[in-house]
């Protein structure tokens, strides 16, 4: 049973699926959508925010020469700090979606929370974030879709992996999903 009432868990869903859908296209119109092959969204252990990122092929091998050493390269590949764009480096218009309508949602949704229940509100933040990332993913053809592995991520958090693995499996094709679970192997 959810601790978040659910008028703002929906409100947040619609935000997050509003942010994605346009950041996505954004990034998909910017760049070759080749080129995409990640698009990350990113929380706090807290759920006190949500930003965005996503990486290129062509960002990525730029990387991959400033680490030389390839046991770093998965970093580069996978961490969203190390991505090509994201919040903070696209037009206000893009930004203002996380920065206004989803952290609204998230400022109201942090009424709900207690010390009792804080592992249940952690949880309905997550899923309604995964869930409507999902939605927005598929309003965007299958043939630019399956080219982009999709994940969210918590901000320097032990559990971080842990979220990762279980929003891609979630996100992407069991494929796609069965690869990313071997993103760190050397």
């Amino acid at each position: 049973m959810s601790v978040v009432s659910e008028e703002i868990l929906r409100k947040l869903q619609e935000q997050i699926s509003s942010g994605v859908v346009e950041t996505l296209r954004f990034v998909l119109h910017e760049n070759n959508p080749g080129e995409v092959f990640t698009y990350a969204l990113y929380t706090d252990d807290y759920c006190s925010y949500v930003g965005w990122a996503a990486n290129t092929l062509s960002h990525f091998e730029k990387k991959k020469a400033e680490f030389p050493d390839s046991r770093d390269h998965a970093f580069v590949q996978w961490y969203y700090p190390e991505f090509f764009i994201g919040t903070g480096e696209a037009p206000a218009e893009l930004d203002n979606i996380f920065n206004e309508g989803i952290q609204k949602a998230l400022d109201e949704a942090q009424g709900f929370v207690n010390e009792d229940n804080f592992p249940q509100f952690q949880s309905d933040i997550y899923d309604s974030i995964i869930g409507a990332f999902g939605a927005a993913i598929h309003q965007f053809d299958q043939e630019v879709t399956d080219a982009i592995t999709f994940f969210v991520s918590i901000a320097d958090s032990d559990d971080a992996e842990n979220l990762e693995n279980y929003s891609a499996e979630k996100l992407n094709s069991a494929e796609k999903y069965a690869a990313f679970q071997k993103r760190y192997d050397n």
